[in-house]
């Protein structure tokens, strides 16, 4: 039996994500502040609806919290509108970058994606 596929997708420059298992605190549904670290994340990302924010000089960090239950197929799609000026990335519940496409062991797992800005390429970006 193959693993349960769950997507969380950055589409464009809209942050997405798709059939994940969300526990507990309100679903986030854009970038509010504070969110500019792991301890601060906004979420849980819930299974559909965009999310949007904004980088800038005095913002560059957002992070989004998600939860896996199960085994499960994790693929992280898209960039920043301008990808000179920073990444997103999934990462663990330590905030150690995982690879796009990650498969999840079984249990419940907290995940996080990060958007960062590169102040010295720009001053601010839309993801």
């Amino acid at each position: 039996m193959g693993a349960d596929k769950r997507v969380v997708r950055l589409v464009g420059v809209a942050l997405c994500a798709l059939a994940m298992t969300a526990l507990g605190a309100p679903a986030a549904v854009a970038d509010t502040e504070p969110n500019s670290a792991v301890f601060e994340a906004e979420g849980p990302l819930l299974q559909s609806g965009p999310h949007s924010g904004t980088l800038s000089q005095t913002d560059t960090d957002d992070w989004y919290v998600l939860y896996v239950d199960g085994v499960a197929e994790l693929h992280l799609q898209g960039a920043l509108a301008d990808p000179e000026c920073g990444s997103l990335r999934l990462t663990d519940r330590d905030g150690t970058p995982l690879a796009s496409d990650y498969t999840s062991s079984p249990g419940l797992h907290r995940y996080f994606v990060r958007a960062s800005l590169n102040p010295s390429a720009c001053t601010s970006a839309a993801y």
